[in-house]
C-alpha cells in the first residue's frame, strides 16, 4: 500500500494510521498528520465523514490501527483517541438545529461535557471554555444576541465557526481537530477566510481539514493527497451527436424488430377452393330448439285423520 505525498517528518506526527480499512471497506493509505494545518485532499467518491469519525474514534474500523501522540508516547486506546481528537463538520456528530438559539446550543454542549454536579452559567461570557474557543476562532457574540439569535440567522462562515467552537468546547484538551465538509462554505472568499482562522488555531492545536478542493493548499502548512487512492469511475464512452444518436436509435429499433420476427411464415389458405361455401337455411348452424320438460309430479299427502270405514280385517 502506497503512502500519500506529505512533506513533514513522520517522527512528529500527531496522528498516524497503519493499514486502515474503514467500516464501509474503503482502504485508506498510511497517514501521518503533522502539527500545524494539514489539508487532506479526498476524492468525491470517498466517504469523508466515515473517515473523519474513524480518525476521531467515534466509529470503529474494520481493520488497521490508529495511533495518537499522548505526551511522549503513542496510544491506540479508543478512549484516548476520543479525548485527543475533536470533530467538526460531521453531520452525525455536530448537526445544528436552525431554530434553536445559540445560547441553548452552547449550554447544552457544556452540560454534556461537564460533571453532573457542576452548574452551567446562563451567560456565555461566564463560560470560560466557550470564551477561549470563541476567541481562537474569532466568533464574537454578546450575551443578549446569543439569547435570541438562532443558527438560521448566521451566514455560512459564522455557522461553520460555531460548529468548530462547539467541537473545541466538547474536547478542550484535544491535540488534533479534524474538520470535515469545509466545502459546504461555497463562497471562495469565505472559505479562505475560514482556513486562515484554522491556520491561526493550528499554532495551539493541530488541524486536519478534509476537502475535495486542492486549490487552497497554499494556505496550509502540509498537504496529503488521497485523490489517487479513491475508487475510480469507469471511462466514459464517447457519445455521438444528437442527430446521429437519433438515427442510430432508429436503426437499432429496426434491427430489434427484425430479430423479433418469427422465422416461419403463416400459410395463406384459400377457403374458396378448399371447401364449398356454407349454405344458410339448412339448419346446420341453427340454434337447437329447447326441449320441453314437464314439471315434476307433486306428491299429495293423505288427509288427516285418515278416512276409515271400520276396523281392518
Amino acid at each position: 500500500m502506497k503512502t500519500p505525498r506529505t512533506s513533514p517528518s513522520k517522527m512528529h506526527a500527531i496522528l498516524q494510521t497503519r493499514e486502515l480499512i474503514l467500516a464501509n471497506e474503503e482502504e485508506i493509505p498510511n497517514l501521518d498528520i503533522p502539527p500545524g494545518l494539514t489539508l487532506i485532499h479526498c476524492n468525491p467518491l470517498l466517504d469523508a465523514a466515515t473517515l473523519a469519525m474513524t480518525l476521531g474514534g467515534r466509529l470503529a474500523s474494520k481493520s488497521g490501527e490508529i495511533l495518537v501522540r499522548s505526551g511522549h508516547k503513542r496510544a491506540s486506546s479508543k478512549k484516548i483517541i476520543q479525548q485527543s481528537v475533536a470533530l467538526a463538520g460531521v453531520p452525525e456528530v455536530d448537526s445544528l438545529e436552525p431554530r434553536v438559539p445559540i445560547r441553548s446550543l452552547v449550554r447544552e454542549q457544556v452540560v454534556w461535557t461537564s460533571r453532573w454536579w457542576q452548574q452551567v452559567p446562563k451567560k456565555l461570557s461566564q463560560i470560560e471554555r466557550f470564551q477561549r474557543a470563541a476567541e481562537l476562532m474569532d466568533f464574537q457574540l454578546s450575551d443578549e444576541s446569543a439569547k435570541t439569535t438562532t443558527v438560521a440567522a448566521l451566514n455560512p462562515l459564522e455557522a461553520f465557526k460555531l460548529r468548530i467552537v462547539l467541537a473545541l468546547v466538547a474536547r478542550p484538551e484535544a491535540t488534533l481537530l479534524v474538520v470535515n465538509d469545509i466545502d459546504s462554505v461555497r463562497n471562495v472568499h469565505l472559505r479562505r477566510e475560514l482556513l486562515q482562522h484554522l491556520r491561526s488555531l493550528s499554532d495551539r492545536t493541530a488541524v486536519a481539514v478534509l476537502s475535495t478542493n486542492a486549490l487552497d493548499r497554499e494556505i496550509c502548512h502540509s498537504y496529503i493527497d488521497l485523490d489517487g487512492h479513491a475508487p475510480e469511475l469507469p471511462p466514459a464512452t464517447p457519445q455521438p451527436a444528437i442527430g446521429a444518436r437519433a438515427e442510430q436509435q432508429v436503426d437499432e429499433g429496426r434491427e430489434l424488430r427484425r430479430q423479433a420476427r418469427p422465422s416461419f411464415q403463416k400459410p395463406l389458405l384459400d377457403y374458396r377452393t378448399t371447401r364449398p361455401p356454407r349454405a344458410r337455411g339448412t339448419g346446420e348452424f341453427q340454434k337447437p330448439k329447447p326441449q320441453i320438460v314437464p314439471p315434476p309430479r307433486q306428491h299429495t299427502p293423505p288427509p288427516f285423520p285418515p278416512n276409515t270405514d271400520g276396523p281392518r280385517a
